[in-house]
This record gives structure tokens, C-alpha cells and sequence, in this order.
């Protein structure tokens, strides 16, 4: 028997995959039961009586947003995201009617832009312009069927070689010395990483929950990565205290670790190796200890089997070449 939904919370199945969503006087945003602070977001959502400004500005528009169920719900690093480019978009159109945008305005101003802005100002353009719907200022959203600006496609993420492992465990300073082992260790997404808490680290194992896809783990911390947490002082306080914390103790944000890591990776000559690249690195040790691709998976927190087949691959190949090479020379 389905579990009963509160109010103005509906289930739709696509695809054989179950989502939930919030949907109330035109406004509708996805929701999660099963995630421990759905009653907070819903009863955000509920008592949501927050009218639209009178003055129709760019401005008052985001303003409105960023207090809306549709930004609130969104994850922590999206939110992060979508209001950089917002706030772009208010410093260049702020006193300007959003209600008198046209589909070849927005066109106009993605021509503007190149690389990943260019496709993530239509995208937040896009939610703007939904939400001024939501709020009775348009009746249409022109951003949609805008076709996104052609790229140039990115390089693939490069698994860092066994010498850049141990240059970075012998030269690497004390910060970015951690956030490397603290991502190679874990073998998780760098958005993640930011997000771990004392609290969450039992000394041997870690509890998490990837932002990406909900998917809770334990996972047990490798040794290199239990050996940098050691030197860490660790001090509980209310709410959760950050593993990954600056100079001033606060819980470094994804672009300020991007920021020290890059730094670093500049310093010692290893900017082709990226944070997610650490990922894929980690999915290659295990491959060559002989682990199967489901026992990575567990690790990893990989849905599909297909990027752990991808990554360990090259090092399985390899392995079998060797003995393939040793049994042709008689050895």
C-alpha cells in the first residue's frame, strides 16, 4: 500500500524512477520525503505567503527568487551557482522589465558570452523567467526552446599518474595536502568533499550522503587519507563542524577549494590533473588491487557500472597484458 503524501505533494513515476514533487498556486518544485529535512522544506513551502514586489525590476525579480520554493529546495552548490549568474544578470539589467523580454533578447545577450556561462545564463535567465510566471508577471517564458551556444567540448578528466600521487604526498603543503588525500581517499564527487563533517567520521569510517544523486554510503577511509585526518584538530559544534575548513575555520566553500587547489596544482607543475580526475584515480587503485567493478561501485557510489568499467579498464588491460607477456617469454 502507498504510503499517504501531505498536502499539495504528488507522485509521478517516469521511466520506472518515482519523484515527488510540491506543486501549489502554480509554483511546483521537486521535494524529497525520504530526505530527513522534508518537513522543514515543506512547511517553508506551505506557509509560503511571500507576495510579489510591485516594483517589476530585474532586481525585485531575483530578490523574489532567491525566497522562493523553486531556489530554496535546490541543493546548496546549485543555489551557489545560479546566484553568481543571477547576480550577473542584476548587474547588468537590474532597473530594467523583465516583462518586456523577447526569446531574441536572450538570444542576443547568449552570444554575448562564451564557454559555460553562456549556457548557464540561459538556464538561470530560464528559471527567472518561470518563477515571473509563477508570480502572474508573464505569461510565457522566453528562454524556452532558445537553442544553447556550441561549445568547445572540455578534455576528458585525466586519473592522476602513480608519480603525481607521490609528488603531491611529498611536496604538497599542509591544505591542499589534505583535500587531495581527503578526495582520493574517499573516491567521491569534489562538490562532496565540503560537505563532510566531524561528525560524520567514526575514526575508521564515513558517513555521507552524495549531493548529486541522494545516495547515502559508509565508506571505510583509506589509510593515507585516516593518516592526513589525524593531524587535523577536531572540535564538535552545534549544526556540524567541516572537516575541510580555511584560515578563518569556516567550511571552505567548492569554489574556494577549486581556487586553493588550482593554486597548488600550478606550483607543482600538475595542471593537467583536475579534482575530479582524483575520482577516477581512486577507481584505478582499487582496480588494481584486483577489486571488482560492484565492489568499487559500493565505494564509489557509481549508479552506473559503465564510468567504473571506463576508468578501470586501462588498468585491467594493462594487468592482463603483462601476464599475457610474461607467459609468452616463459616466465
Amino acid at each position: 500500500m502507498k504510503r499517504s503524501l501531505p498536502k499539495y505533494v504528488y507522485r509521478q513515476t517516469i521511466k520506472g524512477v518515482v519523484y515527488h514533487y510540491f506543486r501549489r498556486a502554480g509554483v511546483t518544485v521537486r521535494v524529497y520525503p525520504e530526505a530527513p529535512d522534508f518537513w522543514h522544506v515543506y512547511a517553508r513551502l506551505e506557509s509560503d505567503r511571500n507576495p510579489a514586489p510591485s516594483n517589476r525590476t530585474f532586481a525585485g525579480l531575483i530578490d523574489h527568487y532567491y525566497r522562493s520554493g523553486r531556489f530554496q529546495t535546490r541543493k546548496p552548490r546549485t543555489q551557489e551557482d545560479y546566484r553568481l549568474h543571477a547576480e550577473r544578470i542584476r548587474a547588468k539589467m537590474g532597473t530594467k522589465d523583465p516583462t518586456k523580454v523577447q526569446r531574441h533578447h536572450v538570444v542576443r545577450w547568449q552570444e554575448e558570452l562564451e564557454g559555460r556561462a553562456a549556457s548557464y545564463f540561459v538556464q538561470v535567465m530560464s528559471n527567472l523567467m518561470e518563477h515571473a510566471v509563477d508570480i502572474g508577471w508573464r505569461q510565457d517564458n522566453p528562454c524556452r526552446g532558445v537553442r544553447l551556444k556550441q561549445t568547445t567540448r572540455k578534455e576528458p578528466h585525466l586519473p592522476w599518474p602513480v608519480d603525481v600521487v607521490r609528488k603531491w604526498r611529498e611536496e604538497a603543503r599542509p591544505l591542499p595536502g589534505l583535500i587531495f588525500e581527503v578526495g582520493l581517499g574517499s573516491c567521491q564527487r569534489p562538490a562532496d568533499w565540503t560537505r563532510f563533517n566531524w561528525e560524520d567520521f567514526d575514526g575508521d569510517k564515513l558517513t555521507l550522503t552524495q549531493g548529486k544523486t541522494d545516495k547515502p554510503l559508509v565508506i571505510p577511509a583509506s589509510a593515507h587519507m585516516k593518516a592526513a585526518l589525524a593531524t587535523r584538530p577536531k572540535v564538535m559544534r552545534l549544526g556540524g563542524t567541516p572537516i575541510l575548513t580555511g584560515h578563518n575555520g569556516k567550511r571552505l566553500t567548492y569554489r574556494r577549494l577549486a581556487e586553493i587547489m588550482r593554486a597548488e596544482r600550478e606550483r607543482l607543475g600538475t595542471l593537467a590533473y583536475d579534482l575530479h580526475g582524483l575520482r577516477y584515480t581512486a577507481v584505478q587503485e582499487f582496480a588494481r588491487t584486483g577489486c571488482t567493478d560492484d565492489e568499487i561501485a559500493s565505494y564509489s557510489g557509481h549508479n552506473s557500472l559503465a564510468m567504473v568499467k571506463k576508468y578501470a579498464g586501462l588498468v585491467r588491460q594493462i594487468a592482463r597484458a603483462e601476464s599475457a607477456r610474461k607467459k609468452r617469454d616463459g616466465g
